[in-house]
């Protein structure tokens, strides 16, 4: 019965750490650039990708009224 208590604590807590943990990691990430965000290479728009920069990310710059933008390697 015991094993069952801490059990159940257990999926508790981490249900209660689970959304904080998902939202520090769920951000737009800076990029070298200046006002750039990191964005998954090939979509596009210039659509930004939730997630840590990697090689399959590149870092792009808006440019314009429109939201036109220019795609650079950071």
């Amino acid at each position: 019965m015991r094993l069952l208590q801490v059990v159940l604590a257990a999926v508790f807590i981490i249900f209660q750490v689970l959304p904080a943990a998902t939202r520090a990691f769920n951000f737009e990430r800076p990029c070298y650039l200046r006002g750039g965000i990191c964005l998954k290479q090939g979509t596009p728009d210039c659509e930004p990708f939730r997630g840590p920069c990697r090689a399959f990310t590149v870092c792009c710059k808006v440019k314009g009224l429109w939201g036109r933008a220019a795609a650079e390697k950071p």
